[in-house]
């Protein structure tokens, strides 16, 4: 199946920016194998054990490659005004706020990036962090003002499946932590 039984604009919540009336989405790209138990006709499944009720889902499917998009649609025109493409199909809700569209990716790097044009601003990289217990990016963000500063936060928790069935794309992949981390330009 194609794109993934996960695949294409499924769970990840999109965002909406009336100041430039795109909408913004991250995608999975993940072809995915399915296999229903043998003589399968049953209208209301059965529960045997499997996660699927008597049904498989395998994401690795020999000589595909998974990966994500996180992109930007005008509502009026319906046309793709910019995309970027991730190493791990899209887990991240988004989050508009101002010019800046905020999203993460599986291995944990989570971006700020320009709203009309998609080029990154920012990019935070566990790797090279000091916080202990990143995990991948798979939530979705929230802004808001506190004593009129403008915060940016999100929770690094990871996603198990993503780790099981992408670490030969990205050893970093579905990384399991629970940290919850602040973003703001520093006090004027």
């Amino acid at each position: 199946m194609v794109p993934g039984d996960d695949g294409g604009c499924e769970w990840n919540p999109a965002a909406y920016s009336p100041r430039t009336n795109f909408i913004y989405y991250g995608t999975r790209y993940e072809p995915t194998s399915f296999k229903t138990k043998p003589n399968n006709t049953d209208v209301i499944p059965t529960p045997t054990g499997d996660l699927h009720l008597g049904s498989r889902f395998t994401n690795k499917v020999p000589g595909s490659h998974p990966f994500g998009l996180f992109g930007a649609t005008s509502a009026s025109t319906g046309r793709i005004v910019w995309k970027i493409r991730v190493p791990l199909p899209a887990k991240s809700g988004l989050t508009v706020a101002g010019d800046l569209v905020f999203f993460g990716e599986g291995n944990g790097k989570f971006h700020a990036a320009h709203a009309v044009t998609g080029a990154i601003l920012f990019t935070f990289d566990p790797s090279s962090s000091n916080i202990p217990n990143v995990g991948g990016a798979a939530a979705s963000p929230v802004a808001y003002v506190a004593g009129g500063r403008e915060f940016v936060v999100y929770a690094f928790g990871g996603n198990v499946p993503d780790r099981n069935n992408f670490t030969i794309v990205d050893p970093d992949s579905g990384k399991v932590g629970d940290a919850i981390i602040a973003f703001a330009l520093p006090p004027k």
